[in-house]
């Protein structure tokens, strides 16, 4: 069993806590919160913040744990990683036991991957990716870095979400469509074409809200 220290003390960090408990890997042995100093010495489901970010490499030595970043905004997100990184510390995963990983697919480091949550086989969900509850990533799907899959989101078939992308509850993608790094899917859009990097898109089907389109 190896120590896992959790960055972040929002809700990530309870999905991490809930996971790590359910399985034989890991032993929480503390948090460190990224944003209030105020919050060190609290508790988050039974866990303490013990420091923040700045101070982890005095709180924390890198061979003693691992790492994972359970942090909701996707931009500061991949700050906190590469702060982390400067620090030489490895990441972990929280995978939960009810969640379905095929076994030809691959799930990178610091990734979170919820309860019911499906990945099925061949697929690369790669790192510090976050796949909430009841999403379906289909076969030879391709999740970019720092990703964002909320609940009930469902990736058809040979789909790829790029770096920082953030798929809002309930959409829908059908098979082969691309969507660009650090895009925008609105909760419930169906898309059925490619979307630009950067780009927001809603509705069904899903058009871009920073090209004029309604939905």
């Amino acid at each position: 069993m190896e120590n896992l220290v959790i960055i972040g003390s929002g809700s990530q960090a309870r999905y991490v806590i809930d996971t790590a408990r359910a399985g034989p890997f890991y032993e929480i042995v503390g948090i460190v919160d990224v944003e209030n100093p105020l919050n060190v010495g609290k508790r988050v489901n039974g866990v303490p913040i013990v420091c923040v970010l700045d101070d982890l490499p005095t709180c924390f030595k890198p061979g003693d744990c691992k790492l994972i970043v359970a942090y909701g905004y996707n931009a500061r997100k991949r700050e906190v990683v590469q702060q982390v990184e400067e620090y030489s510390f490895e990441f972990g995963q929280a995978i939960s036991p009810l969640a379905h990983v095929s076994p030809t697919a691959l799930v990178g480091e610091g990734c979170i991957v919820n309860p019911m949550a499906v990945v099925m086989p061949n697929a690369q969900v790669r790192r510090h990716v976050v796949l909430h509850s009841l999403c379906v990533v289909e076969h030879d799907n391709v999740i970019g870095d720092f990703a964002n899959i909320a609940p009930g989101v469902s990736l058809a078939g040979r789909v790829t979400v790029g770096e920082g992308t953030y798929i809002y509850t309930g959409a829908s993608i059908v098979p082969d469509v691309k969507i660009g790094s650090w895009a925008v899917v609105a909760a419930g859009a169906v898309v059925v074409r490619d979307v630009l990097d950067h780009d927001t898109v809603a509705g069904v089907p899903a058009t871009s809200r920073a090209h004029g389109g309604k939905g």
